[in-house]
This record gives C-alpha cells, structure tokens and sequence, in this order.
C-alpha cells in the first residue's frame, strides 16, 4: 500500500459514519501519512505470510518429494529452506 492509498482508507474513516473521536483519529492518521508523502516516506508495507511461486513442475516434484522425504508439508518444507537460507 502506498502512502496515497494509506491516506484515502483514513479519508474514509473521517468521511464515514463513526463516532467524533474514531473521526479525529482517521483526521490525524491523514495528516500524518501526508507528511510521510511530503518527506518521500513509504509507510512500512504489512506482509500477509502468504506467496505464490512458479516453478518448473519438476522442481515442483523434486521439492515435493524432498518434503515427504522428511515428513513435512511442502509448505513446510519451503519455509524450513527459506528460513535455512535467508538471515
């Protein structure tokens, strides 16, 4: 989400039907993500933990069998080797 989509979802908060303090609050939440756009700040993107990957279907079946080997999911697998890989 860039900081222009942040401000238009707060923009909703202070347009909506929400009480006066849930509307100051969305009204400080767009004064500060327009700041954070004034300074050529992104705000901290959230990651869900979830991604799609294209492989080959024989990298597919050698991970897969990689996996069984060791009694895991194949998700599992994958986080286990991401985890094993990156800092």
């Amino acid at each position: 989400m860039n900081v222009s989509d942040w401000m238009t979802e707060c923009q909703s908060v202070t347009d909506s039907a929400f009480s006066p303090i849930e509307q100051d609050v969305g009204g400080r939440l767009s004064a500060f993500a327009l700041s954070l756009e004034e300074d050529g700040v992104e705000p901290a993107r959230r990651y869900s933990g979830r991604f799609n990957v294209r492989i080959s279907p024989e990298l597919h079946a050698s991970a897969a069998a990689a996996a069984a080997a060791e009694g895991k999911s194949l998700n599992q697998w994958v986080a286990s080797a991401l985890g094993a890989t990156l800092p």
